[in-house]
Order: C-alpha cells, then structure tokens, then sequence
C-alpha cells in the first residue's frame, strides 16, 4: 500500500516504494450464500439515482403469510435524503407475493422468479414538479394534487415519468421480477408486467440494494396497509387474542344454561301457567335441582367415610345410613349403586 494522505490528489499520486508497508492476510472474507427466500425487514438506505434524484425507503416480506410491503421517498435532485422540504413523491405498496424457482443463471446468478400482486398501491406528489411530471405524463384517469394521495387500482399504462421506481404503476394485475439475495444484500430487477421479458432481465446498477434489518419472517400484516414490524417502518397494535379451546367450552357451556333455564321456563309456564297459576313452578325439573345440594352433601360425607372412616367391616357406615335403601334391599335401574 502507498502512502496514505488526506489530499485526494495527493494521495492517489504515490507510488508504491521499498518503505510502503506490507499488510500479511490472515483470514479470506467467506463469500455470502445465496438464500432461497426474500423474507424479512430490508431497509434501503439513501441512494443516489442514475438522473440524481435520491431514493429511501423499506421492502418487508413475510414468509408466514406470503404477503409484502414497500414503500419509498424520493427526493429532488442533488439534496440528497436529509433535507424533509426536498421531498419529490412517496409512494406505498402492499400485496402478495410468490416464488417460481431459480432463474436462469445466465440472466442473473442464484436470482429467484418472484410474482408480486399487488392489492394496495398509492402515489403522493410532495412538490410542484411531481405534480406537473404527473399530470403531463401519468396522469392515470385522473389528477394531480399537492400532498395529495391517489389509490391506484389498476396499472397505469401510459405512465412512463417514473423509471426510478423500477415497477408498474398501480395495482389490479400481478407483475414479475427476479431477486437476488446474497447475505444481508437484496436486490430486484425491473418489474413487468409480462413474466417472459420480466423473467429475462438482467439487474443494471440502476437497481437499488436493500440491507436486511430484521430477519424476522412472521410478520404480521393486518388491514390497514402497514405491517407490523419493529425499528423504523411503521408499527400498529397486533390484532386480538384468539379465542381457546377452553374459552369456547365456557361460552358454549353458558350458552346452553341459558337456553335450557330460560326455554324450559317459557314451556313449563305456557303448558302449566306456573305455581302462580295453580300449576307447577316454571323452573325446569325444579325437584330436581331442589335436592341436588342435599344429594352433592350426602355423596361427599359417603365418600369421605368410605376412605377415612371406619369400613363396613369394622361395623362401619353403609349407603343406607345416608338416607339410601339397605343393602339387602335389591335395586334395579337407574340410580342404585
């Protein structure tokens, strides 16, 4: 290595000498394996375009769900990311998303056939000149206003004004592309909406490079458009609980309470007209129900004897002590022990 300076001129103006240091490899940089999936939260740091305009944004996919989300800001030229007044358009996406095997390693190497479909697709012109680049050339079956967001349902055909974007304008119909995902490296090529030229185009350094942020792959998309992620992109509460097992047999067990009180009550009182009437109390098997706490004290006391008392053989209690027939007493049918 030369002599380092902090001229650039200077520096690059060095030769190599007998007293350049010599620097000794210890260990080779392991190259990064290509991956078969996109998922994750990938942000695309500030980055310059080929017509200077400068581009951020994030792209999250979920490998649970299938679903993606993309959004992306892009500034005027020659401002650069920082200056928030410099701001041309924004736009956000989010649809479903699919593989279709490797491509071809000749179009682009360990890239992957990606089918986007997107059901949520918006544009917000951020300055005058967006407005008038839109409504001169992507006009879309509509208008242009300032700070204004348009939901755009189908792909607009004539809109040719933003080759930045690398993707059909609008939503309604499924686009194509091929990625390639090296490491924490994501990149798309144009997306079209023919598979065949989609399919067999080539990434250019106009393709931006997503940086992985999270490779959090069960993402969760509820329906408002935005995911629910953590770090910079924007986050919503997480849908509700959902409801358990048990909490089904608890609303089935009060469900069925209430019908079989409240029905039986309905019945007894029209076929008997109620206690009130001369007839028998509209509660439902109220005999029943009457001696229940009696027969539930008697079980337990047996129990409790059986186990911790004295047995019969020792002259110990027997079912008929409780108030039950005699053992010498036969019983048949329902309720003898």
């Amino acid at each position: 290595m030369t002599e380092l300076s902090t001229l650039e001129a200077t520096g690059y103006s060095y030769y190599i000498t007998a007293a350049s240091p010599i620097l000794q490899r210890n260990e080779t940089c392991q190259r990064p394996q290509p991956s078969s999936n996109i998922c994750g939260e990938y942000i695309l740091p500030c980055y310059r375009t080929t017509n200077g305009d400068a581009v951020k944004g994030v792209f999250v996919a979920s490998n649970e769900t299938s679903a993606y989300y993309q959004n992306a800001t892009i500034y005027t030229e020659g401002s650069g990311c920082a200056n928030q007044t410099m701001k041309y358009l924004e736009y956000e996406a989010q649809g479903y998303y699919s593989i279709h095997g490797k491509s071809k390693d000749v179009v682009v190497s360990n890239g992957l056939n990606i089918e986007l479909r997107p059901e949520y697709w918006s544009l917000i012109p951020r300055s005058m000149q967006a407005v008038s680049d839109l409504n001169d050339n992507c006009t879309c079956n509509g208008s242009w206003s300032l700070n204004t967001r348009r939901n755009l349902t189908a792909i607009c055909t004539e809109c040719t004004a933003l080759p930045f974007l690398h993707q059909p304008v609008g939503s309604g119909e499924p686009t194509y592309a091929i990625s390639q995902h090296f490491g924490i490296n994501l990149r798309f090529t144009n997306a079209s909406t023919n598979a065949i030229t989609a399919y067999t185009t080539m990434l250019s350094s106009s393709n931006v490079q997503y940086v992985l942020a999270s490779d959090n792959c069960s993402i969760v998309f509820p329906d408002n458009g935005r995911p629910v992620i953590p770090g910079p992109s924007p986050a919503v509460s997480k849908p509700g609980k959902k409801i358990s097992g048990g909490d089904v047999f608890i609303i089935i067990l009060f469900v069925f309470g209430f019908v079989y009180f409240v029905g039986g009550m309905l019945i007894n009182y029209q076929r008997t007209g109620g206690s009130s009437g001369g007839g028998t109390p509209v509660i439902p098997h109220v005999s029943f129900w009457r001696s229940l706490p009696g027969l539930i004290t008697d079980g337990c006391a047996f129990t409790f004897a059986q186990r911790c008392g004295t047995r019969r053989a020792s002259g110990g209690p027997t079912y008929s002590s409780f108030g039950g027939p005699s053992e010498s007493t036969k019983i048949e049918g329902y309720g003898s022990l």
